[in-house]
């Protein structure tokens, strides 16, 4: 059996499983153990997705704590249940077909040349109704649009393998739960002893050694309070002296905006909304109950928080980590850059808005420290994905990237730019 491993950055995920629908009231493992005694040769692992588990094989250059490739890409196309798609990836081209949000028993496959994987591709459209086709441009097939690996796959859905072998699988999680409690050890090893180390008797303390520590403390006081003084007095920074990168935000937000779109069974996402430093999706009820949807939050979206705002909506919503800042210049020319905008947006057949904004930026510490800015705010829609749309505006100079929206009833991404002048 060949390797049916791929890379995408730096991370080895598993394709080549054999996906299996959940029988109900039955766990993934005794059913992924069942299932692989019915295989010649056996499989040697397993993962579980959403009332399917897959089979991996060691033969296959599967390992445990692997990532499987398949759930990344179904969380992404979340919205398709019916899509067959094809990957160029380093190692061939990786084909995968879901159906009614089932993935096809044997339709996670990788394939070494280019002509064995169309071949397979070609059967697979002879079956009616796909909801979306993914295929390398170089294939000319009809209705078909091309996808890179690292558009679908983000690391997000991180269903690892893990091993059918009950007793490794007990010695793995021995040898973790060890780690664990050695790391805690570790960590609160301080307090731990001065929970079990004798309370040290005064009487014993030299007075010379509490002298000395007692002015120590005192130099640090001082020192902490010249600290703030210095802060107090620090100059205005202005938005435009540290504006987050623009593709590595254009980045950051795509990759949130999938993370959150990812499918909760019963509820139907409306639109997402990616500011500066937090990511929302307001969803609505369509079957599901709330119960269920924190529960289904939990497992499948750590790190997610949940908010009702009333008896059908809700937000999800999640703190981003900050992205590089740098320190820019405002435009000179107002004027000549709104012109420079509206023609590139024109070449491209794209309607644009414009208009010109003002801002009171106020120190923290002192709130009589003010100062006026001026931006020009720029409004698009566009079905480009924000890692293509940010570089319309790499020509310009103190741009920000203060909304990106996406709209999940036009498929379509909503942007707000700001671009400071002088």
């Amino acid at each position: 059996m060949t390797a049916q491993v791929i890379t995408v950055g730096r991370k080895k995920y598993a394709t080549g499983l054999f996906w299996q629908p959940l029988i109900d009231g039955q766990s993934a493992g005794d059913s992924a153990r069942r299932t692989a005694k019915s295989i010649v040769g056996g499989a040697q692992l397993y993962t579980d997705y959403r009332g399917m588990y897959g089979l991996g094989f060691s033969a296959s250059k599967h390992s445990t704590g692997m990532f499987a490739a398949a759930p990344e890409v179904c969380d992404s196309l979340s919205d398709r249940t019916s899509f067959v798609a094809a990957f160029l990836v380093k190692e061939g081209v990786w084909i995968l077909a879901v159906r009614n949000g089932q993935i096809l028993s044997d339709q996670d496959m990788l394939y070494s040349d280019d002509e064995s994987a169309r071949a397979a591709y070609m059967r697979l459209l002879e079956l009616p109704d796909w909801g979306l086709r993914i295929a390398p441009s170089h294939w000319n097939i009809d209705h078909a649009t091309e996808k890179h690996i690292d558009e679908v796959i983000f690391g997000t859905a991180k269903r690892s393998l893990k091993t059918l072998d009950r007793l490794k699988q007990f010695i793995i999680s021995g040898l973790f739960i060890g780690m664990l409690l050695i790391m805690v050890f570790i960590t609160f090893q301080k307090q731990i002893m001065e929970v079990v180390a004798p309370a040290p008797q005064l009487a014993q303390v030299n007075p010379t050694l509490l002298e000395e520590y007692r002015q120590k403390i005192i130099a640090q006081q001082k020192q902490e309070k010249e600290v703030i003084s210095i802060a107090d007095v620090m100059p205005l920074v202005l938005p435009y002296e540290q504006l987050p990168d623009i593709t590595e935000r254009a980045n950051q937000c795509f990759r949130a905006t999938a993370y959150i779109m990812q499918t909760l069974p019963g509820w139907v996402v409306l639109e997402t909304e990616c500011t500066r430093g937090q990511i929302i999706a307001r969803i609505r009820r369509d079957y599901g109950t709330i119960t269920d949807l924190y529960n289904e939050v939990e497992n499948v979206m750590p790190g997610i928080q949940v908010k009702q705002t009333s008896d059908t909506d809700v937000n999800l919503f999640a703190t981003l980590e900050k992205v590089s800042t740098k320190k820019t210049t405002p435009v000179e020319n107002s004027e000549q850059t709104r012109r420079e905008i509206t023609a590139l947006f024109q070449k491209m057949n794209m309607a644009v808005s414009m208009s010109v904004k003002q801002e009171t930026i106020i120190h923290p510490k002192n709130q009589n420290l003010t100062k006026q800015v001026q931006f020009i705010l720029v409004s698009a829609e566009s079905k480009l994905s924000p890692m293509e749309f940010v570089k319309i505006f790499e020509p310009f100079a103190s741009v920000e990237f203060s909304v990106i929206k996406w709209d999940n009833k036009k498929q379509s991404w909503i942007y707000e730019e700001k671009i400071y002048v002088k």
